[in-house]
């Protein structure tokens, strides 16, 4: 009983300050951040879109970089997060990420997504408590005005090379972007693995 109360009072706790401690062993990284991302676009600069309470944790893969099966198990990040959305994602182009995930929404919102099958964009609701998998190569953005929206994430280890799809056709890488649109990235940690 004690046990259970103490784990549920670091949770509170966590959730409610703005507590960050996170270090690397053997390039992988461990430990719980707590963050705020800012809007990039200049009305929105200062204005949180997602804040992001996130729990690193060891894992082992038995994927190479090369996504190829390997005998050798190498040591990766997988991450347990809870993400709160204060409004739709920004960019007019869809978006990947750099690993695979599994997201339990506490309440609806909508996506809009590329349909390779159909070859266009379409729109979903996604439906609350359930979960829902998401390929790292999966093309998307959050839209409306259902805010805020709460969601439980977990992430698998880095496997893609995140950015953005201004059409079909052409990824640009997310560094990139921002360079070539003019914008700036959101503060916050925005980077390759999260």
């Amino acid at each position: 009983m004690i046990a259970e109360l103490a784990w549920l009072v670091a949770l509170a706790i966590f959730i409610v300050l703005p507590v960050s401690w996170t270090f690397d062993v053997r390039g992988v990284r461990l430990g719980i951040s707590h963050d705020h991302i800012h809007g990039n676009r200049p009305a929105n600069r200062g204005n949180v879109y997602l804040e992001r309470w996130i729990i690193w944790l060891p894992g082992v893969s038995f994927l190479g970089e090369d996504k190829l099966w390997s005998p050798r198990p190498r040591f990766v990040s997988y991450t347990l997060r809870l993400h709160k959305f204060h409004r739709a994602d920004e960019e007019s182009a869809l978006h990947d990420h750099p690993w695979w995930f599994i997201t339990f929404p506490l309440q609806f919102y909508i996506e809009r997504y590329w349909n390779p099958s159909l070859w266009e964009y379409c729109y979903r609701v996604v439906k609350p408590f359930r979960f829902h998998f998401r390929a790292a190569t999966f093309r998307h953005t959050v839209v409306g005005d259902l805010f805020p929206a709460y969601t439980f994430v977990l992430t698998g280890p880095k496997s893609n090379r995140w950015g953005f799809w201004p059409n079909e056709d052409c990824h640009v890488y997310w560094r990139d972007w921002f360079r070539q649109t003019g914008t700036q990235p959101a503060s916050g940690t925005v980077g390759d693995d999260v």
